[in-house]
């Protein structure tokens, strides 16, 4: 899945690639826009809305990624919630990828089955 920003600062999805369930060892965070973003802020929080983790970038330019590794998580729900703003603007976007672990494991990886992710928009 690929989240690219349109010159009006609205965002739109294609779908090359949709998320599976699958084994990951780690999360990767990508800028598909057109321009760099700034503030990156990734959190992961647990289904109680505890805050487990957090990755800070000061500016992310197009096609860079990093990567967030959480760790071994149990089995429930969890939440990864990007916070970032185009160079060019003051909205700040956030997107949100609502998740499950299952139990079943391989060393050094999890279980995640991803659900929809949802895109905001909001004002600085």
């Amino acid at each position: 899945m690929e989240l690219r920003q349109k010159t009006n600062d609205e965002l739109f999805v294609l779908y090359d690639d949709v998320l599976q369930s699958d084994f990951f060892s780690h999360f990767v965070a990508r800028n598909e826009g057109q321009f760099p973003v700034v503030e990156i802020e990734i959190s992961l929080f647990d289904d109680e809305n505890k805050l487990l983790a957090i990755h800070r970038e000061s500016v992310l330019g197009v096609h860079e990624e990093f990567h967030i590794k959480t760790g071994m998580l149990n089995e429930g729900k969890y939440q990864l919630v990007g916070t970032y703003r185009p160079i060019s603007s003051n909205q700040v976007l956030q997107t949100l990828l609502p998740f499950k672990v299952n139990l079943a494991s391989k060393k050094g990886e999890i279980f995640v089955l991803p659900e929809e992710m949802i895109y905001q928009i909001g004002t600085a």
